[in-house]
């Protein structure tokens, strides 16, 4: 149940901020294990587009989740855990 506050983009690195349900935050980096079943984040996104109405911020972690397939395989998932927005997957 984490969500995402805040994205900070430094010279080289990327870090994101996430809040659980009591309201503590973290800091986290690309790599770093995230949730409880076992979960990597894969990604933190911090970019601007040019769209038709103007600049979009794309400000993102993307979580890769491992899970068992239907033919006992380990397959992957991934949460896309967006400022404002409820997680989803994709």
């Amino acid at each position: 149940d984490l969500r995402l506050v805040a994205v900070i983009k430094g010279r080289s690195d990327v870090w994101a901020m996430v809040a659980g349900p009591t309201g503590k935050g973290y800091v986290i980096k690309q790599g770093i294990g995230i949730g409880i079943n076992g979960g990597v984040v894969d990604k933190i996104i911090c970019e601007e587009k040019i769209t038709p109405l103007g600049k979009e911020a794309i400000r993102k972690v993307v979580i890769k989740e491992p899970f068992i397939g239907k033919k006992g395989e380990v397959q992957f998932r991934y949460i896309d855990m967006v400022i404002g927005k409820k997680n989803g997957e994709t």
